[in-house]
């Protein structure tokens, strides 16, 4: 990437933990020939999409049960889904993964 559009890119984006006054110092101390310098973009993670077990979201264990309940709405709605491998004092296995987004409609619902 050209030194120029880095630095345009420095001066119009949202700040960081570096101030844009340092990083502009740095960018023009560098020559333009021996190095390529490369914009890499970070990959925000949507609130929407983040993902939590039951336990996390009730804060406290869910049971068989409500976990059947839970999986089979998960799946008839072509909710995203994951699992995560758990090995602690009470329970060792996996556990399903939801979006929080998800859980809030269901329990919601369940309230109605």
């Amino acid at each position: 990437m050209e030194k120029k559009l880095v630095l345009n890119e420095v001066v119009t984006s949202p700040s960081s933990i570096f101030s844009k006054k340092d990083v502009i110092k740095l960018i023009d101390s560098i020559e333009e020939n021996p190095i390529k310098i490369y914009k890499m973009e970070l990959k925000q993670q949507d609130p929407a999409e983040k993902l939590v077990s039951l336990y996390e979201y009730l804060g406290h264990a869910a049971g068989a049960e409500l976990g059947k309940r839970v999986a089979s709405a998960a799946t008839k709605a072509f909710e995203t889904m994951d699992v995560r491998k758990v090995d602690t004092k009470k329970y060792k296995g996996n556990i399903m993964l939801y979006r929080e987004v998800f859980l809030d409609e269901y329990f919601q619902n369940q309230r109605v």
